[in-house]
Parts: structure tokens; sequence; C-alpha cells
């Protein structure tokens, strides 16, 4: 463990110079906001903002440039800066200012020198422009329109990327963990666009400072508040409606940010109908809401304090698919931190957060009557560092964490209930992970990035995994570049669950003697260029991924309020291949997106399907996403289409006749294709004209233009009088689905 840290630190003081060093954050101007991943420009050498929108460089030239996704660009001085600090202040761009072009210009460029890939940066208006279901901007949908990404099924907003399942993404709200980010069964995610800065994905090839997860990383970022003006944002629709309310506490140094949504009513009777399984029931109930406030406070030049909550919570009875069982969920999660800088050239960020996801399901009407409840929860204590010499940007930090888990507590409902209390036993898991990460500039033309991440775990046994991870850039050109990257995670807690769908009874249980770390190594490969004076951004990746000690169960396993649920686990690898590609064009009044994703996952393990290969339940082959934005005076137009082959599963192909009884044969593993999926979404945003500081508009958005039934899932049923002529039903949401929202903010 000394060995890589002493490696890499010497990598990192490798390399000095004599120019001035010039440091500071960067914000918004009307709001008072950092900015993460604004870029610092200076003599052809590229610098970003961290995720608290600091940056540090060392320069030799008169000014420095800076420019982000979404604002103007900004020029300072060098001889402007106060004892080496220069904040920068941006201004948003407005539509009608044509400088779309240079800003693409500036971050193309960035991106292309930096060697980071796999990586997406969704700002709040990418989001807000996405077509989305009942109206609702969706920052998971949105992800899912990227290359090497797919859902579980038609609406649903689980993430399954690079060939991963859903619970191998790790999701992170203010640096929180959120173990079940989904509303009504997944049609809607748990976050509040108006509440939502940005949203960093990564795919693959990202820091060590990330851990825990064997796949994506999702980090969302709340607003910070409004420091300079007091803001009111929302709007109001037929199914859900929201409000998020930012004010200064005290005028550039302190806000506070509070917003809220509410699915209401209707959601049951919307649900009730799109359903082609029969009506609904006048005592089903489906509504959900969530909560979150983040305030901070510049306690001096260099030091603030932040502090986030964020609260969900579901209550959902719908008789059509759930018959008589009510389910109940929600997140909670708390985040303290603290940023500090310490001198030019080092920063800091302490953070503590908490995380709690509880379930409920209570079934009636039963001789079975009883509540069943569950759940996990976490702590975490960190210290982050960002370390700046010359042209190298070396991070490092620790962190430690506690896991509890609480499998089910089962109680009868009154006194006629057949079942008896039962408490499965709980288990905890301590996990404390150290990292540390080097980005190199090598000349002009070849960039890296060198670190490693060292985890230890302990639940009635001692796990130890070393995760490398490595990233390179060459440049071919001003406009092209090769990248490749090299990256080893492991995971220590998993979700068990029979579904490709999340349901809010999928339970978490950590490592164990018998249940081992999740690994895998991920090699990616990639070139990236611009064309049409940068105008036009293509990439094309190929990536191989192997996974060791993967998850899955046997035959007939019993999933359910089981205290060894350890034995019904079956140990495996999986390996999964594909090739992406994307092209992007923006301009002022029109932008254009296709994306189009070959790939392939797959499974094995020594008990299950005779010890072959068999397909993942995500197993999709061919996924193309084609989407459109165009601006017309004050309205604007979007269109987004998407199609990718079915996914797996396993279902009865047959019957045969067993003492007596007619028995189902079931086909291989995940033997039975999906019916291959498309949709095309529509929206007409129409902006009215403002007046002062009130602005509105009213949008109307068509989901499933055409009424495409695509599968939701599909289940067999034996015939109401002999389970000989088994019976074949796909159950689809909606055929199509409009909706109408009344946008406001002053």
């Amino acid at each position: 463990m000394k060995k890589y840290m002493l490696i890499l630190l010497f990598i990192g003081w490798g390399s000095s110079s004599l120019a001035q060093s010039v440091f500071g954050y960067v914000k918004e101007k009307i709001t008072g906001e950092t900015i993460p991943g604004a870029v610092v420009v200076d003599n052809g050498h590229y610098v970003m903002s961290n995720n608290y929108g600091y940056y540090s460089i060392e320069t030799s030239s008169d000014t420095i440039v800076i420019s982000a996704y979404g604002y103007s660009i900004a020029k300072k001085a060098v001889s402007e800066a106060s004892d080496g600090r220069l904040d920068f202040y941006l201004e948003p761009l407005h539509r009608e200012i044509n400088e779309v072009t240079v800003k693409s210009k500036s971050l193309f460029q960035t991106e292309l020198n930096m060697p980071r890939m796999s990586r997406h940066f969704v700002s709040a208006t990418d989001i807000k422009s996405n077509v989305a279901l009942f109206g609702e901007a969706d920052a998971l949908k949105t992800l899912q329109n990227l290359p090497g990404v797919s859902s579980a099924a038609d609406g649903n907003v689980n993430l399954s990327v690079r060939g991963s399942s859903h619970d191998q993404n790790m999701i992170l709200i203010d640096e929180a963990t959120v173990y079940n980010p989904s509303h009504a069964l997944g049609l809607f995610s748990g976050f509040n666009p108006d509440a939502i800065s940005n949203v960093d994905f990564y795919k693959s090839g990202y820091s060590p400072k990330y851990g825990g997860k064997l796949a994506a990383v999702v980090d969302i970022r709340m607003k910070e508040g409004n420091n300079q003006n007091f803001h009111v944002e929302g709007g109001i629709g037929n199914v859900v409606s929201r409000l998020m309310v930012e004010s200064p506490i005290k005028k550039s140094v302190g806000s506070l940010m509070i917003a809220g949504r509410y699915g209401n009513g209707e959601l049951v009777n919307t649900i009730a109908d799109i359903i082609d399984l029969g009506g609904g029931n006048k005592n089903d109930v489906v509504k959900f809401y969530d909560l979150c406030a983040k305030t901070n406070w510049n306690i001096s030049a260099s030091d603030r304090l932040y502090a986030s909550a964020y609260v969900s919570h579901d209550k959902f009875k719908c008789t059509v698919l759930l018959q008589d069982n009510n389910q109940e969920w929600g997140n909670c999660t708390a985040t303290l931190r603290w940023n500090h800088i310490y001198s030019d050239r080092l920063f800091a960020n302490y953070t503590a957060t908490a995380s709690r996801y509880e379930y409920i399901q209570q079934q009636e009407k039963d001789v079975r009557d009883f509540k069943w409840e569950a759940g996990q929860s976490e702590v975490t204590l960190k210290a982050d560092y960002d370390h700046f010499y010359g042209d190298w940007h070396f991070s490092y930090g620790a962190n430690v964490e506690y896991h509890y888990y609480n499998p089910g507590d089962v109680e009868p409902l009154n006194d006629k209930s057949i079942m008896l209390p039962h408490h499965l036993r709980k288990k905890s898991m301590l996990l404390g992970s150290i990292y540390a990460n080097n980005e190199m500039s090598f000349g002009t033309r070849f960039n890296a990035s060198l670190g490693v991440r060292l985890s230890s775990a302990y639940n009635s046994k001692i796990y130890n995994t070393i995760e490398p991870r490595v990233s390179a850039s060459y440049s071919l050109g001003s406009n092209t570049a090769l990248k490749a990257s090299y990256v080893r995670t492991a995971q220590f807690d998993h979700m068990l669950t029979n579904s490709a769908l999340s349901m809010p009874t999928d339970t978490w249980m950590p490592i164990s003697k018998i249940v081992s770390p999740q690994t895998a190594n991920t090699f990616s490969a990639g070139l990236h260029s611009t064309v049409a004076d940068d105008a036009v951004e293509l990439f094309c990746e190929a990536y191989y991924k192997r996974m060791h000690n993967t998850i899955d169960y046997r035959d007939n396993a019993n999933l359910y309020m089981n205290e060894d649920v350890d034995l019904e686990v079956r140990r495996g690898e999986g390996r999964a291949y594909g090739v992406e590609t994307m092209a992007k064009y923006e301009n002022v009044h029109f932008n254009f997106q296709l994306s189009y994703t070959f790939s392939v996952s797959e499974r094995r393990s020594d008990e299950i399907n005779k010890g072959q290969w068999y397909y993942a339940v995500y197993d999709q082959r061919h996924n193309l996403t084609a989407n459109t934005t165009f601006h017309v005076a004050r309205n604007d137009f979007s269109l987004v289409f998407k199609y990718h082959t079915g996914g797996r599963a396993t279902v009865p192909y047959t019957t045969f006749s067993y003492a007596g009884a007619a028995m189902m044969q079931y086909t291989e593993r995940n033997g039975y294709v999906m019916p291959d999926f498309h949709r095309l979404d529509f929206s007409w945003c129409h902006h009215f004209k403002t007046h002062g500081r009130y602005q509105s508009s009213l949008t109307f958005s068509m989901y499933n233009c055409y009424g495409r039934k695509n599968a939701y899932s599909v289940f067999v049923k034996g015939d109401e009088y002999s389970m000989s002529v088994p019976q074949g039903y796909m159950m689809y949401l909606y055929k199509w689905m409009p909706s109408l929202t009344y946008n406001f903010k002053f």
C-alpha cells in the first residue's frame, strides 16, 4: 500500500514550474453558485475546476480565459489576482447570444486533451429539454439516451450500463448514497429537476475517489441556493407538481434552497387506465413526494460550509399489479461538508454523510395478514485533497463507512392472522478505503491519469481489494484524440432480486464468509473527434468487461424472509463487450444527437444452466437513440426516438405430467427474447412573454406518439380449469400518454 502511494506522490511532485500560481473559485454571476467542470485555459494548457468549483493553475501569460457549459466566456488579467487569488463570475448564455460555437470549442478541446473517457456531463438544461413520461423532466431517463445505457423496461428509470445490472451502479446525491432512486415502481426518478445543478455520469475510466460499486457512477449535485436574489421556480402538471425556493441568507455569504415535489391523486387513475389488464380499484393509492434542502455559508475566504438533506417517500397500492399488497418505501440522506483552501496549490474537502432506505409491505384481506419492514443504512466519513503542481493534478483521500442491514421483521396485522412474529438476523459491515490519483501532462499531445484505490471490508471475514485505475489520451491533431482506460472495481454489498425491474421489496446483503466481493476489470478504447469547426462532436468507444464472483440464484430460490439467504446465492462470472458510437451537433437554434450501441452481456455459474454461458436479463444487442431539439421564436420543439432489441427472460414453454399434476417446463436460463422495443416522444414548450422577473411556459408532451405496445413484463398463467394449457401474457403500461405542465419562475 505504501509503495503505491509513494510512487504516485513522487510522480505528482516530479514537475515544477517557476510560473505564477493563480487559484480561486469559478461561480455563476447571477446566483453565486460554484461551477464544477469549468475550463481554465492558459497558452494552450487546460485545467478544469474540481467538483466544488475550485481551480489552480500555474501561468506565465498575462490573461486567463475560463468557459463552462451553458455560460459565456470570461477573461481576466493575471495582474487582477490578489495574492494569487482570482475568482471568476460567469454569466449564463441566452438563446439570442450566438456564443454556442465558441463555448463548444473550448469544452470540446478540453475533453479531447483530458485523459478521462466514458464520461458525460449533464446540465440542468439538458435534463429539462428531454421528453419524459407525464411531462416530468427526469435526470435518470436523460441518461438512458446516452450510448451504452439501457433500461430494464419501458418507462423504468433503472440503468443498465455496459452489461451490468442496476444495483451495480453508484447513485449519489450530494455525495450520499441513494439505494432506490425511483418513484411509483420506477415510472419516475426520485430527484426534483428544479433542484438539480448537474449530473456527472461515468460509465468507466473514473477516478479512484469513487468506489464500492462495480459499474457506473451517477454523481448528482443539488443547487447550492441563490446567494444574490430571492428566486422561485416550479411547475403544475396533471400528474406531478413541484416547487423550488432559493434565497440568500446573507448576500454573497450564505444561501438556502428548498424544493419539493408531489405526485397527486390522479396518478393512480392514470396507471389503472393505461394498464391493459383490467380497471383499477377505488381503494388503490399511488402517490409520492420528495423534499430536498441545502444551505451553505462562506466562513472566510478559505472556508465554506455546506449542509444538505434529501427525503423521498412512496405509497403504492395498485390491485392490477400487486393484488392486495400495500407497499411503502423511502430514502433519507444528509450531507455535511467543509471546503478549505490550505494554499494556492492545496484544496481539501471533508464530508460526513448518512443514508437510510426503508421499505414496508402489508398483505391484507388474507389469512396471512402481516406487515413486513426492512431496510439498510450507512454512515460515511471521508477526506479528499486536490494538490495542484504545475500542469499536474494530484488527488488523494480516505474514507470509512459503516453499513447496517435489516433483512426483515414480520408482524401480524390482527389476531386472525396465521403469521407469527419473525425477525431476521441483522447484519453490518465496516469498510475503509484510501486512494491516490495523478493527472499528468507530457508535452501537448499525451495526457495520462494513474491511480489506485485500496479497500478493506469486514463482516465476519476480512476482504482486501486493490483497484488500479489507468487512463490516457493521445492527440492526433487539434481535433482528434485516441483514448484508452483500464479500471478495476469491487462491490461489497449485493441486491437480492428475481426481477430486472426495481422493486421496493428488493433486499441488500453484505459480503460474508460465503459471498465474496464482486470484482470487475474493464478495458476501454476509443476515438474522439470534432468536425465542422468543432460544432459536431463524434466518438466511438469499444469496451470489454470481465466480472468475477457475480451472484445469481439457484432454480426456485427463496429470497423472501430467508434467514440463510446466502445459501440461495450462486457465485459465477460474467463478461460484457460492445461498441458505442455517438454524433452530437449543437447550434443556437438546433441540437441533434444520434447514438448507437452494439453490446453483449453474459453470465456463467457451475450450478446454473448446466455450467454453460447464458445471457443476462439486460442483454440488449442493439440500441439506437436519436433526439433533436429546435427553437423557433418563443417555442422549443423536441423529438426523441428510441429502439432496442428485447431483453431476456426465463419463461415456461410447455407442460408435462408428474404424479398426476401438470408441471411447467421452462426455457434455459434467460432463454426467451422479449419483443423489440421502439417509441417516439414529442414535446412542445411555449415561452410566454416575460413580465418583469416573472417568466412562464406551457409544455405539452406526447409520450409514445404512435401507440406502440412495448412489453413491461411477460408471464405465463395456467388455464382456469387446466394447468396443461398455459396461457402467455404480455403486460404493457401505456400506448400513448399526453401531458400538460405549466412552468413558472421569478
